[in-house]
């Protein structure tokens, strides 16, 4: 059986945090359900690009996201 690791690459990551962060200062007067709807939006579509069912592994990248700007 061969496994193909499918994930996202690092130019790949760095864009999506960079939408996110404008996407936050753009939209820090709205509402916070409004926040979360966009920005859960914008994520769920960037996530969608790399899942393959039996193939890809996001969840590397999900924890990235996750950890990204807590620090």
């Amino acid at each position: 059986k061969s496994y193909l690791n499918i994930i996202p690459s690092d130019k790949s990551e760095k864009k999506i945090r960079e939408k996110i962060s404008t996407f936050l200062h753009e939209s820090g007067h709205f509402s916070p359900p409004r926040v979360s709807k966009g920005l859960n939006t914008m994520i769920r579509g960037w996530l969608n690009n790399y899942d393959v069912p039996g193939v890809s592994y996001p969840a590397m990248s999900k924890r990235k996201l996750r950890s990204y700007g807590t620090i």
